[in-house]
């Protein structure tokens, strides 16, 4: 049961998406202003929503990775902590020294890595910090684009943020700034030069460790999956897809066994506007097969982000459809990872329900609505609504469900897709959160 958000940070404001064809809510937002220090908070309440969860993965599936029992979750300018069951939440960062632009949590949810973005009179830069469950900096980076061999005359960009599965060492990918490794003893170090990489995102080191993925200019609408070993010899990366049939990879993350790299590619020849569908391939990219399509929403729609289950046996994912100011979600699926998952089930949210980003946790997968209330659907086909988590005041950054260089606040189990959150890790936020996987 995995999920990235990431998902995973550069996307669009969030605020301007909704369900197809459905009114814009009139909930009123969260509490603005709440998280200034560390006192945890239980929910009073939960309601249940009524309705059934379909039987694609059970929670009690033996996991690849197993599910952590704590997500990490933005409201406004805070993180949280949150239990895997959505009954208790408690502020590890409270916005005093900047707004999260991507947040990354560890595969055990044991601890998390904020990327900020800092301001100091004109000048913005990227500050990464690293904290456990109960808000203790553990490891602080300041002015991190400094670390970057940047390719020249370039002003680099955050774009994702994952861990690797020992929870030992970060991978970052910034725009006209390559690849860095930042471990959490040691010196950071720039992994893939900005001039080989220059447009990375949904960067992510595969289960085993020896190998990373990442996308390359999706932002311009030709992306390129490339992987690369990272053992013993600088990083060689090699394009795998759409070598293989398809168009253009937006998102890509690791199923969570290192089994193969599940993306959302164009159909081929398809531009921009043209639909994206979910495959998945081999690490060498062949072996490429269809996993869920998004046509089931119309033509032109599109897997925005996705997160695969950690025991590997399903994947849920947001469709979304084209709008005036970006897209417009439609649904939230679930789909099996094995033969006959294409069309994938929807997810029963409340009506008028707009998500902004979700998680698998150790109880099921979680879902953050756009007013940041939860929502968790269990193992027993139940759907259980939780309260929202106090918001701080805080400047949109980045939609979990937009285009492929934003990523959402991450998963901790995945990236991407997705970032992560699909793959192993974290993409930019609000917010999504590519948990890549």
């Amino acid at each position: 049961m995995s999920l990235l958000v990431t998902v995973a940070g550069c996307a669009d404001d969030d605020t301007d998406r909704r369900f197809a064809n459905d009114p814009v809510p009139t909930a009123a937002l969260a509490t603005q202003g709440g998280a200034t220090g560390r006192t945890a908070v239980a929910p009073p309440s939960v309601t249940k929503i009524g309705v059934a969860l379909p039987r694609v993965s059970p929670v009690a599936t033996p996991a690849a990775i197993p599910a952590p029992g704590r997500i990490y979750v933005r409201s406004g300018a805070a993180v949280w902590a949150v239990s895997g069951d959505g009954s208790g939440a408690n502020p590890v960062y409270a916005g005093e020294w900047g707004v999260p632009r991507i947040v990354a949590a560890s595969l055990d949810g044991e601890r998390v890595a904020v990327l900020l973005t800092a301001r100091s009179g004109e000048t913005e830069t990227s500050d990464l910090i690293v904290l456990d469950a109960s808000g203790r900096v553990i490891r602080r980076w300041d002015g991190v684009e400094g670390l970057l061999d940047a390719a020249e005359g370039a002003r680099p960009e955050a774009r994702s943020l994952a861990w690797n599965r020992g929870g030992t060492r970060l991978l970052a990918a910034f725009g006209g700034g390559g690849l860095l490794v930042l471990p959490l003893e040691g010196d950071p170090s720039p992994l893939v030069p900005g001039a080989v990489a220059p447009d990375p995102s949904d960067a992510a080191w595969s289960p085993a460790g020896n190998a990373i993925a990442y996308v390359d200019g999706a932002s311009s609408g030709d992306g390129v999956l490339y992987v690369a070993s990272v053992e013993g010899v600088a990083p060689d990366p090699v394009a795998i897809a759409p070598l293989n049939g398809g168009g253009a990879v937006e998102r890509a993350g690791w199923l969570p066994a290192g089994s193969g790299i599940l993306i959302a590619q164009r159909g081929p020849g398809g531009g921009p506007g043209g639909g994206v569908d979910l495959f998945r391939v081999s690490a060498g990219g062949g072996g490429r097969q269809l996993v869920a399509s998004a046509g089931v929403a119309g033509p032109v729609a599109r897997v925005s982000r996705f997160a695969p289950s950690p025991d590997g046996l399903s994947v849920a994912y947001a469709v979304e459809l084209p709008g005036e100011n970006g897209g417009v979600f439609h649904s939230l699926r679930l789909a099996s990872l094995g033969p006959g998952g294409e069309t994938g089930t929807p997810l029963p949210l409340p009506p008028g329900t707009i998500p902004t980003g979700f998680w698998w946790s150790s109880a099921g997968l979680i879902v953050q609505t756009e007013g940041g209330a939860l929502v968790r659907f269990d193992g027993t086909g139940q759907a259980t609504q939780l309260p929202a988590l106090p918001a701080l005041p805080a400047t949109p950054v980045a939609s979990p469900m937009g285009s492929p260089v934003g990523t959402p606040v991450a998963s901790p189990v995945g990236s991407p897709g997705a970032g992560s959150p699909a793959a192993e890790g974290g993409t930019p936020s609000p917010e999504p959160v590519v948990p890549s996987n």
